[in-house]
């Protein structure tokens, strides 16, 4: 056995004990301070992959002094780093501004759905406490009683900070009001057993075990008995819907389930959450720019009507410097939220393209698809993010990664399993209000799309 590597981080802690005494389960994610200084970053990733954890949360912000890019190593040793800065502030105040209800949210879903066991680190563990909150209290749908016996059995940093306890009230009094709705703020977000480790132990050795991956046979001379894009009457709120999933479902990549996922370039906010309602969907991710027109509007909507609504904010590929936010981080973020919110999900964006980058890196990632499949995918014009050089950029870039992660015989965000969110029996038909187009792919299409395939698998 391979010799234990020292602990690099500072403060950790695991509130396995306080949270098996409240609510039964131990769990698999730990939090901690910075690491030690003069330690390298693939001597703390070797720690962490010494004790089998599968995943790493950096909250840090790039501009702090303890800051430590933790990715190359981690995805050099097999393990899905993501970097979600958490605002580190001073002075007084509550900051409200800062520590937003919807940073809560992408926080603790993104946790959510990212393989366990998982490392959370800032600079002395109490915003990481706060964070590994935020997903554990959903996770076992925790009830305000509960959440203040934990607090205090576990002795969890944050409530020592007055901003963060006052984030994490504010974020309480939501999943209350949710609760008292008869609803959960995630919707019925469930993680399997596989994305977790049985038995783990933080201090344990663990061997890592090899991936087992889906196979996707290409459906040669592809037919849809359904079309996959609408142009919407002027009536409706939305001049544009679009069901990928269909298209997907269409070469084989669905394992025989109907997608529960849409696309809508939105024309105004009057009535859009009605018609979300009316057709059953349960949650709207919102990819437009606060400065965009229709954010604000479209957030108070839908929390109103108690659709899950979630702000990841991606600028118009076209502007200048747009590139510095398409980044496989950002790319990691928009798949496990993708992947985690409830469905039938809607994503909005102005062109769609941004929408269909966004669905593309989490179909990908959740059927462990190859670029060459990608690229088949990408040849309907309903998956249309190739019309802009970034994004197009930015999902190859993706791809690459997931190609060579297969190759290592890994999945590009590890073992993720995300269950319980999706509607049965779920349809919905615009035939009668819409102009349906993009029907079918040409046949030269569809023989270069099976070729893409067929050269994937040999590959």
């Amino acid at each position: 056995m391979a010799q234990e590597p020292a602990n690099p981080f500072m403060n950790m802690n695991h509130p396995c004990g306080s949270a098996k005494k409240i609510h039964g389960h131990e769990p698999q994610t730990v939090f901690s301070g910075h690491i030690k200084p003069d330690v390298k970053s693939e001597d703390a990733v070797a720690y962490l992959k010494y004790h089998g954890y599968r995943s790493i949360v950096n909250i840090q912000e790039s501009w702090e002094k303890e800051y430590v890019d933790l990715a190359a190593a981690a995805n050099a040793a097999g393990i899905c780093c993501v970097n979600l800065p958490c605002p580190k502030v001073d002075g007084e105040g509550m900051h409200e501004d800062k520590f937003t209800i919807n940073l809560a949210h992408v926080t603790g879903l993104v946790l959510l759905g990212l393989p366990r066991p998982s490392m959370i680190m800032c600079r002395s563990a109490k915003r990481a406490s706060a964070i590994w909150f935020f997903s554990h209290a959903v996770k076992h749908d925790l009830t305000s009683a509960q959440v203040m016996m934990l607090t205090a059995d576990a002795g969890l940093p944050f409530v020592g900070d007055a901003p963060l306890l006052y984030w994490v009230a504010r974020f309480m009094m939501q999943a209350d009001e949710q609760r008292n709705r008869n609803r959960r703020i995630f919707g019925d977000i469930k993680v399997s057993a596989a994305s977790e480790l049985p038995a783990w132990s933080p201090t344990k050795h663990i061997e890592p075990e090899a991936e087992k991956f889906k196979s996707h046979p290409f459906a040669s001379g592809r037919q849809r008995s359904t079309p996959d894009r609408y142009e919407m009457p002027g009536t409706c709120p939305f001049a544009t819907v679009v069901f990928p999933g269909r298209v997907a479902q269409s070469f084989g990549y669905t394992e025989g389930k109907v997608p529960q996922t849409a696309f809508g370039t939105l024309r105004r906010v009057e009535g859009a959450v009605d018609w979300l309602t009316t057709h059953k969907f349960r949650a709207v991710l919102n990819l437009l720019p606060s400065d965009e027109e229709h954010f604000e509007a479209l957030e108070s909507a839908a929390q109103e009507a108690g659709l899950q609504h979630l702000h990841i904010p991606l600028p118009c590929p076209d502007n200048a410097g747009a590139e510095e936010v398409y980044t496989l981080n950002q790319a990691r973020i928009v798949a496990l939220s993708v992947l985690g919110l409830p469905r039938p999900l809607m994503i909005v964006s102005k062109q769609m393209h941004r929408a269909s980058a966004a669905w593309v890196i989490a179909h990908a990632t959740r059927y462990d698809l190859k670029s060459a499949e990608v690229e088949a995918l990408s040849l309907a014009p309903e998956v249309n993010y190739r019309e802009c050089p970034t994004l197009e950029k930015w999902v190859a870039a993706y791809m690459a990664e997931a190609d060579k992660a297969q190759a290592e015989k890994r999945k590009v965000l590890g073992k993720i399993d995300i269950i319980g969110q999706e509607v049965e029996d779920w349809s919905i038909d615009l035939a009668a209000h819409g102009d349906r187009t993009g029907l079918l792919l040409g046949a030269a299409a569809v023989a270069t799309a099976g070729a893409a395939v067929l050269l994937a698998r040999r590959s």
